[in-house]
């Protein structure tokens, strides 16, 4: 599973530990691509790169952050980019 989020939780019906319990017993490897603006991603109420960091090597696969913004040409390539070396960096380590 390939999961694009800024990692904040803004509400979930089960917690981060349930998630991950729950991609464990179903054998799913979450790659998890952390986007956001890099002053919201430093702010003291945000906590959520932990939370994702944890879900993705619980479950055996690797994480990365970006803060480019999406709204340019250069910001979507480099999300595509990232994407593509969170999962061919795992296939090749696997």
């Amino acid at each position: 599973m390939i999961i694009i989020t800024d990692g904040q939780d803004m509400g979930s019906r089960a917690t981060a530990r349930q998630a991950i319990e729950a991609a464990l017993k179903s054998n799913t490897i979450c790659y998890v691509l952390i986007v956001g603006d890099s002053r919201y991603m430093t702010a003291s109420s945000y906590d959520g790169v932990g939370r994702m960091k944890t879900l993705a090597s619980e479950t055996g696969a690797p994480w990365r952050s970006s803060t480019t913004p999406r709204t340019t040409r250069s910001g979507s390539d480099e999300t595509w980019r990232t994407i593509r070396s969170c999962v061919s960096g795992s296939a090749a380590s696997a």
